[in-house]
């Protein structure tokens, strides 16, 4: 079995959460209806990376709490990421969770108001105070 080998990295890349003042755009471009089924065509790379660009302009203009977490192995994600799970069931409020091998990054914005909310730094201090 070939196994995934990663660079040594602190605990922790970030030990705070990063806010940006911008506007929300929550348009990427894609157009559908979603009670209808989903149309899988291949893209082209001009389109992919159009689609790129807008999806970072769009991150980069969020109002949101944003932290990123590092782990010693994708399970350690995993078990941090269903921890705040279980926050975010519990409060009935819910982050954007990115997971890959050994990193969680959480993202936190109230979505009907299109900007942070006292929930958002509620969930964000129950989620510093998470140990595995």
């Amino acid at each position: 079995m070939r196994r995934h080998r990663r660079r040594e990295s602190p605990a922790l890349i970030s030990d705070t959460w990063n806010y940006s003042q911008r506007t929300v755009d929550d348009s990427l471009g894609f157009t559908r209806d979603f009670t209808d089924t989903v149309s899988q065509e291949m893209l082209d790379e001009e389109r992919i990376e159009m689609k790129r660009k807008k999806e970072q302009e769009q991150r980069e203009e969020q109002k949101m709490l944003r932290r990123e977490f590092t782990f010693p192995d994708f399970r350690a994600a995993m078990e941090f990421a269903n921890k705040v799970g279980d926050i975010a069931e519990e409060e009935g409020h819910h982050p954007e969770l990115h997971i890959s091998y050994g990193k969680v990054v959480v993202e936190l914005w109230t979505h009907d108001i299109g900007g942070v909310s006292e929930d958002d730094f509620i969930v964000a201090a129950k989620i510093d105070k998470i140990t595995l």
